[in-house]
């Protein structure tokens, strides 16, 4: 599970994320690492310009069928630094599997990572690559099924 946490974490929020919040209407594709698939509630991002927080999403094929990782990150728009504070992890059946709050310190945001695509939206609005799916769920079966 390295790849999957490095992925949600560079993926790089305040309330613990639940299943039912991943079915927000504005959940947008940001990026896919080739093993996994990244998206971001658009309406969840907040904070001031040097601290933003948002609820992610990450779909993998854990070689029994779809997991997803429902995460908080909070970026740190100056120090570009990503922390993962909380995830839920959901099998494709829609179960959770579990759910924690991890308030994890904060990691360097590596150029070229899913985080950097996640840095580029929450701290300077950039929306290059990204696209407005409606259900990361459906898209994701879509896409890895």
């Amino acid at each position: 599970m390295p790849a999957f946490r490095l992925a949600a974490a560079a993926c790089a929020a305040a309330a613990l994320a639940t299943p039912a919040a991943a079915m927000a209407e504005d959940w947008w594709y940001v990026t896919d690492d080739g093993s996994t698939i990244g998206y971001i509630d658009v309406d969840s991002v907040s904070g001031s310009q040097a601290n933003r927080a948002a609820l992610i999403l990450i779909a993998q094929h854990d070689g029994s069928g779809l997991e997803f990782m429902e995460a908080e990150i909070i970026l740190h728009c100056d120090t570009r630094e990503w922390k993962l504070y909380s995830m839920t992890v959901i099998d494709g059946y829609g179960s959770v599997v579990a759910s924690e709050v991890l308030d994890l310190p904060p990691e360097p945001i590596r150029d070229g990572s899913p985080g950097a695509d996640y840095e580029a939206f929450m701290c300077n609005g950039d929306k290059s690559g990204m696209a407005d799916i409606g259900d990361p769920y459906a898209k994701s079966a879509e896409l890895m099924g």
